[in-house]
């Protein structure tokens, strides 16, 4: 039981991780697209580090999750 527990646990941080990209692509998109010249190159830098910030996190929280599910698949094998 704890495996599946595990296993909804990586899929729900996957869907709410999904939601907030989502929104926060939209907003910085919609920064970008209301913007001057001088301000689009800001806008663009500030996109890149927010999808970085992000890929890092999802990286970090993903590679837990699975670390945690072959454990308790581990601990059910034994």
């Amino acid at each position: 039981m704890p495996l599946l527990k595990n296993i909804l646990k990586l899929l729900l941080s996957i869907v709410i991780t999904a939601v907030v990209l989502v929104f926060v692509t939209g907003i910085v998109l919609e920064s970008i697209v209301l913007s001057t010249s001088v301000s689009f190159i800001v806008s663009i830098g500030a996109f890149v580090i927010v999808l970085l910030s992000v890929a890092v996190a999802l990286i970090v929280a993903f590679g837990y999750s699975i670390k945690e599910i072959l454990v308790s698949f581990r601990r059910e094998v034994n």
